[in-house]
């Protein structure tokens, strides 16, 4: 029986203890139920509960199993919102778990991202810019963009994968670099900053730096994401990400000082603190928009950039994408999931449109109170018709059954509050042992579970990673910590030290005089890693590495520009022995 399954049974028992009202689900209760079927309930009772004033049981009548409906007669009953917590809790325990995409599932999703594409030329092609709307959205945006110095960025890898593939060893190993990026960013002060510094300088600046004037063309990837279907990404050349990194930076600080924190990229909580004090007063909604990256196409983004910012940050942009078929399609969309400055100026976008649409109608003052994240929107409750109206203009879609305004349930930034408590539900999206990674996933989900009251899911899941340890490394016991912030392979106990020194299997425990603190040792799982000495590109990036650390006001001393530059190598992971700290 799968992980999933055997903690979803386990998680029926916690509830029935905790809520007193007895879950006895069937034996043939199956994923089908786990995975689709209850997901699909819990959105017809955010429906409900968006409603819920003018819906009135039995006229509108949810379809619980027999075996669920107790607890949720016991809500009708007293209204409690706690118990809302533990039925969504049942209906969306595995609602994100990650399962392989099939063939037909990754054919659809294609298919749904070239009709999404082709939807917003589409629109573009009859939209028109005229009008005050738009001028005081370009405002907006411009009042963020106006001051940025473009040309002062420190270039910088992404964390992902790149096309065409690449080691990460050679990644700043650059050999050609597009036109359209040169343009802005020249060879020499952005790509290999060091041309004299090594004896070989006079033949490394009479080679032929390989310029093209092709498109820049990435691919379409999908990776798992749960049973619905995969998350499609588009992976970009190293040359784009290694731009778009340093502009993200400038960017992100900009916007968060010129729109005085409404988004901030530093804490999303913001967003989920409106949420939950919004579930009880009603000041704030909570909009989600559908497929928000896909939507925004390159006209609105040029009009409301203005041509030279939309010129340098599009530089990088991806025109052409190799689709998992092999077809190749020009995009329409300015940026698609993969791209280091999509999520930066989705958010600015948003922002803009929103608030425009509420200053449109509602004065200036009246459009201050937008809050984005992404594509989480919190705006004041009375305005969101004119905010959703400011967001379809651009061709954006509301997710209007994820948005939340009549009711007195909200989400927003994973955060889900209803009548002013938290009712987010935990929701299992490693359900297997076969690697470090989950292994690392699962026990970091277990400690939640046991902080939220949920010991036999707990239990379980901590069982299984030892069972897993048994097979591989025969050892059949985990370390303990009772420290919460710590992330690795252990189980969590809210006790005391002298408990978790008792009962530590190797008894690890020490005082570390420099930090003045206890620590515990446990399972750590770290990156192997590849260290490179003597190239001038890695040469390179350690001191742009330092040049970065010195920007940001943590420079350290301790790091020596004579050391080794340590690449981490992909999907190879180690489990190690670590010493972290413990609460006393």
């Amino acid at each position: 029986m799968s992980i999933l399954l055997q903690c979803y049974n386990r998680l029926l028992t916690d509830i029935s203890h905790i809520t007193g009202v007895q879950l006895c689900a069937p034996a043939d209760l199956g994923l089908a139920w786990i995975t689709t079927g209850a997901p699909r309930l819990d959105r017809e009772l955010l429906v409900y509960l968006e409603n819920e004033d003018i819906l009135v049981e039995p006229t509108y009548c949810l379809l619980f199993p027999p075996w669920l409906k107790p607890l949720w007669d016991r809500y009708l009953s007293n209204k409690d919102p706690i118990l809302i917590k533990y039925i969504r809790q049942v209906l969306v325990f595995g609602y994100k778990a990650r399962f392989e995409p099939t063939d037909q599932q990754k054919k659809d999703s294609e298919e749904s991202f070239i009709n999404t594409d082709r939807l917003v030329k589409e629109f573009e092609e009859g939209l028109s810019f005229s009008g005050p709307f738009w001028r005081t959205a370009r405002a907006i945006v411009g009042r963020v963009i106006g001051s940025i110095r473009w040309h002062d960025i420190i270039p910088k890898h992404g964390p992902g994968a790149v096309f065409p593939s690449c080691d990460p060893l050679h990644r700043s190993d650059f050999k050609t670099i597009p036109a359209a990026i040169n343009d802005y960013y020249n060879y020499w002060d952005y790509f290999d900053c060091l041309p004299g510094f090594l004896p070989s300088a006079t033949e490394i600046t009479s080679k032929n730096m390989g310029i093209t004037n092709f498109p820049i063309k990435g691919k379409l990837v999908f990776v798992p994401k749960d049973s619905r279907g995969p998350r499609s990404i588009c992976v970009h050349p190293k040359e784009s990400i290694w731009i778009q990194q340093g502009q993200r930076v400038l960017l992100e600080d900009a916007i968060v000082r010129i729109t005085d924190r409404h988004i901030n990229f530093a804490d999303q909580s913001v967003n989920g603190r409106i949420a939950l004090a919004s579930s009880l007063s009603q000041a704030y909604c909570t909009l989600d928009l559908k497929d928000a990256s896909d939507r925004l196409g390159c006209r609105v983004v040029r009009h409301l950039l203005g041509d030279y910012a939309y010129g340098i940050l599009s530089c990088t942009r991806m025109e052409e994408v190799i689709l998992p078929s092999g077809r190749v399609i020009q995009l329409n969309k300015w940026a698609p999931m993969g791209n280091a400055l999509c999520f930066p100026v989705e958010s600015l976008m948003f922002y803009a449109l929103a608030r425009t649409g509420i200053e449109a109608r509602y004065g200036r003052e009246a459009g201050k109170g937008v809050y984005v994240f992404g594509d989480d929107i919190c705006v004041p409750s009375h305005y969101i018709a004119a905010a959703i109206d400011g967001l379809e203009r651009a061709g954006l879609a509301v997710n209007k059954s994820k948005s939340f305004s009549r009711g007195f349930f909200r989400e927003s930034c994973g955060v889900d509050a209803f009548k002013g408590i938290n009712v987010t539900p935990l929701r299992l999206k490693v359900h297997s042992t076969a690697s470090l990674h989950d292994l690392v996933s699962l026990c970091s989900f277990a400690k939640n579970a046991r902080i939220a009251g949920y010991e036999e899911v707990a239990s379980y899941i901590y069982y299984a990673v030892r069972q897993r340890l048994l097979r591989e490394r025969r050892k059949t016991f985990l370390p303990i910590s009772n420290e919460v912030t710590t992330s690795g392979i252990y189980e969590y106990v809210d006790r005391n030290l002298a408990y978790v020194a008792r009962n530590n299997p190797e008894s690890h425990l020490r005082w570390n005089r420099s930090y003045q603190r206890y620590e515990v040792r446990v399972l750590l799982a770290a990156a192997s890693t590849t260290a490179a000495t003597g190239d001038r590109y890695h040469l390179q990036d350690a001191l742009l590495s330092l040049e970065r650390r010195a920007t940001a006001g943590c420079a350290d001393s301790n790091v020596s520009l004579n050391s080794r530059h340590v690449y981490p190598v992909p999907h190879r992971v180690l489990l190690k022995k670590r010493w972290t700290p413990a609460r006393f």
